[in-house]
C-alpha cells in the first residue's frame, strides 16, 4: 500500500492528514512519502493515487513495502 503514509497497514484519514501536510510541495525529495507518483511533487496526480487506495487494508500481520 504505497499510500499508507503512517505505516499502519491501511489508508485512512491519518494518511490523508499526512498527505495534506505536504500538499503543493513541488521540490521535495521525500515529502513523507506523499509524492506517490515519484515525480518529486505532491499534486493532484498524487491525490488520485491516494484515492485509488482509499480505505484499502493490508493483510493482518503482513509487512507492506
Amino acid at each position: 500500500l504505497p499510500a499508507d503514509l503512517d505505516d499502519d497497514k491501511d489508508v485512512d484519514l491519518r494518511d490523508l492528514a499526512l498527505f495534506g501536510a505536504h500538499w503543493g510541495n513541488r521540490l521535495c525529495n521525500e515529502c513523507g512519502g506523499a509524492g506517490l507518483t515519484g515525480d518529486g511533487c505532491v499534486l493532484a496526480s498524487d491525490l488520485w493515487e491516494l484515492g485509488e487506495s482509499w480505505l484499502a487494508q493490508g493483510p493482518v500481520g503482513a509487512t507492506i513495502e
